[in-house]
């Protein structure tokens, strides 16, 4: 038998990167019952996307996701993270 703590602390969370793992990484730990509260997308595909799996979540600016969220999910491919951090 598995306990669940239902006083466990729960996060906010950014998505920055909302292709097809950021989304749906973002949808389970809202189910999970963590808030997503900002995500970012390039494409209009990624976009699309998060509107769909994370409704009412405002899609917003890296910065904005950064400063938003005490968990932030980069899920963009390796070859964008330097320009990301980099700012």
């Amino acid at each position: 038998m598995t306990s669940t703590n239902s006083a466990a602390p729960r996060l906010t969370v950014g998505v920055v990167g909302t292709g097809r793992a950021g989304s749906v990484l973002g949808a389970a730990l809202t189910n999970a019952g963590h808030t997503v509260v900002a995500a970012y997308g390039v494409s209009d595909l990624s976009r699309l996307r998060a509107e769909a799996l994370l409704p009412g979540v405002p899609l917003v600016t890296p910065e904005e996701v950064f400063a938003a969220a005490d968990l932030v999910l980069l899920t963009v491919p390796d070859d964008v993270l330097p320009e990301l951090i980099a700012g």
